[in-house]
């Protein structure tokens, strides 16, 4: 049984860094976030775009920055809001309390002025980097490990060369007992029959068809545009047909059987194996939600090139061709077009991508990481 280096949690989850997290309850208070962490070297800001007022639209909002917090790479967070202003921000203070990590709400209501509140969640902060500082990583099994796959940004090759190649690290690690997710089920159209053929009992197989197919209508009805469209980035990089495009994405799964599904940004819990979680298709909104799950890393490809990862979890980038890799190489982790330069198997790429997938759970920083990605995260309000 193979294992790796982690951070064991007091609840059992194990995470693959050790960060202490600056987040925003609503965008109003975003530069706060950006002041505070720009004070405490080692503390990550969690921006986003959804302000106080935008919240109640999103049904998902509290649950997924409550299971954002959750994940096991975060050690510790710092939470500022609005305080009795703003019910959301008081709603995601008790959340993240109840979760047992060090935590501290940056109350702008209780604590007065900007630079009380700077002053008093720097300090803070700094103490809980310093408490970080001396906690130690331990072996433990890679049946710990949950990966999301992603992908953004397709071209004709991602089908080929990178989706596959995440797929072949998806079969080794649920090999080994972990867990590996596919998402963005806008993205599954046209592989309803196929991937629920592949579930271990007719009843997730039903459901599996029926969200992807109900995802195809809503598609529909809410743009106006047919369902088997995709977008003119997709287009100019030789897909034309969500089937199409949607036949390379679910490759990030591999072969292995479905062995469950759940919604957007709902902690993965006892479930085990090859996952669907019923998602989005926007990148940023996508990977949010999968670290909200509990993924410790997400393996995420692109084709045409993306500069998009995530501020406080590693995200390992995999170039589908040698020209966007060239072009866009000090973003991406990974050239799975050396398998058509070069002429590598597949089963030798996979093999270089598990190699690199471990080091990352063990420490070694992605391209993203050591670029300081600190972007906002992305927030669904709907799932497509």
């Amino acid at each position: 049984m193979k294992t790796f280096q982690g951070y064991v949690r007091a609840d059992g989850q194990v995470g693959i860094r050790n960060n202490v997290i600056i987040m925003a309850a609503t965008n109003y208070v975003n530069s706060l976030v950006s002041a505070i962490a720009g004070q405490v070297p080692g503390a990550i800001p969690l921006r986003h775009t959804d302000g106080a007022g935008d919240t109640k639209k999103s049904p998902f909002y509290d649950k997924l920055l409550i299971n954002l917090a959750r994940n096991p790479n975060h050690y510790a967070v710092v939470l500022v809001g609005l305080g009795g202003s703003d019910p959301h921000s008081q709603a995601l203070a008790e959340g993240i309390a109840k979760l047992g990590k060090p935590f501290f709400y940056a109350d702008l209501e209780q604590l007065g002025t900007r630079a009380a509140l700077v002053e008093k969640a720097v300090g803070i902060a700094d103490g809980f980097v310093k408490q970080a500082a001396v906690e130690k990583r331990e072996e433990v099994p890679m049946s710990k490990v949950i990966l999301g796959t992603e992908c953004g940004g397709s071209d004709a090759l991602s089908g080929i060369t990178a989706n596959p190649s995440i797929g072949y690290v998806s079969d080794w690690l649920i090999s080994e007992g972990g867990t590996s997710i596919l998402t963005e089920t806008a993205e599954m159209i046209g592989t309803e029959k196929i991937l629920a053929d592949r579930a271990i009992s007719e009843e997730l197989s039903a459901e599996i068809y029926n969200r992807i197919v109900n995802m195809r209508d809503m598609v529909t009805a809410v743009s106006g545009l047919d369902a088997a469209s995709v977008s003119p980035g997709n287009m100019k990089g030789g897909l034309t047909t969500i089937q199409e495009k949607s036949l390379g994405c679910i490759n990030k799964g591999g072969l292995s059987k479905i062995s469950g599904l759940f919604d957007y940004a709902d902690v993965v819990g006892d479930l085990r194996g090859l996952l669907i979680m019923d998602g989005t298709n926007h990148d940023a909104e996508s990977t949010t939600g999968l670290f909200a799950s509990g993924a410790q890393v997400v393996m995420f490809s692109s084709g045409r090139g993306s500069p998009l990862a995530f501020p406080s979890c590693p995200v390992i980038k995999i170039c589908s061709n040698p020209e966007s890799y060239k072009q866009m190489g000090g973003d991406i982790d990974i050239n799975a077009g050396s398998i058509i330069t070069e002429g590598i198997s597949l089963q030798e790429f996979g093999d270089r991508c598990i190699d690199y997938f471990v080091s990352v759970l063990n420490g070694k920083q992605t391209v993203a990481e050591k670029n300081k990605y600190w972007g906002p995260v992305g927030i669904a309000k709907k799932l497509m």
